[in-house]
């Protein structure tokens, strides 16, 4: 496993149209200068927000792409140069895959959720969950984890993605992504979780510092993770 860019841009409410129909109208070329695994527009959180995600071998091939992406005539000179006008600010951070989480709960990468999510009908809702870490708290985080993440899983959902910071203005932190059919199941998914032992709810309040920021988000039409 690699590493994993999320990048979020946060859109001129005026200009937010604008920008998903170029983002979708060159989506065939960023899947082809880039690594690029999803793309959503939020519903719930911070509106107006583009966040799209990427999955490098490491930071060597992150900076070939971005060379590529650079140095090409049509993203920089057409895309890049009017999308740019509709946007606000832009935010960057890397993750490194949670690995032993993720093989424990069995999860098989980016392109088997991409396949999963062609086979439903329709796009889906994802939610991106990021918690902040004390300070020596990241080992009890995993490990509670690893308890209730097949738990959550089998009460509805796609777990999508798990990982450690290791380059944003949030470095002790940890994101979680899940994906949904509709809102109203996550909410019914929500619902039918086990309710967490006090030893569990003890646990994770004793290595998170606050309650998880939480988003919500649609997949563009050109996502590869619908």
């Amino acid at each position: 496993m690699g590493i994993v860019e999320v990048r979020q841009y946060t859109l001129n409410p005026s200009k937010s149209k604008e920008f998903f129909t170029l983002t979708n109208d060159y989506g065939s070329l960023r899947k082809e200068l880039m690594p690029v695994k999803g793309m959503y527009s939020t519903e719930i959180g911070t509106l107006n927000t583009f966040l799209h995600l990427y999955e490098y071998k490491d930071y060597d091939h992150r900076d070939e792409c971005r060379a590529a992406s650079g140095s090409h005539p049509e993203w920089q000179g057409d895309y890049l140069k009017k999308s740019k006008q509709c946007m606000v600010e832009q935010k960057s951070a890397v993750y490194k895959p949670a690995s032993d989480l993720l093989k424990a709960v069995g999860w098989n990468g980016f392109e088997d959720v991409a396949r999963q999510t062609t086979e439903k009908q329709g796009a889906g809702v994802y939610e991106f969950r990021k918690y902040r870490v004390k300070g020596t708290g990241m080992n009890q985080l995993l490990s509670a984890m690893e308890t209730s993440l097949p738990e959550f899983q089998s009460a509805g959902g796609v777990l999508v993605f798990v990982g450690l910071c290791d380059v944003s203005e949030d470095p002790a932190s940890v994101l979680v992504i899940w994906r949904y059919d509709s809102m109203q199941q996550r909410e019914e998914s929500r619902k039918a979780r086990p309710p967490q032992s006090t030893e569990q709810a003890n646990l994770l309040a004793g290595c998170i510092l606050d309650a998880p920021s939480i988003c919500l988000a649609v997949p563009l039409l050109a996502s590869p993770m619908q």
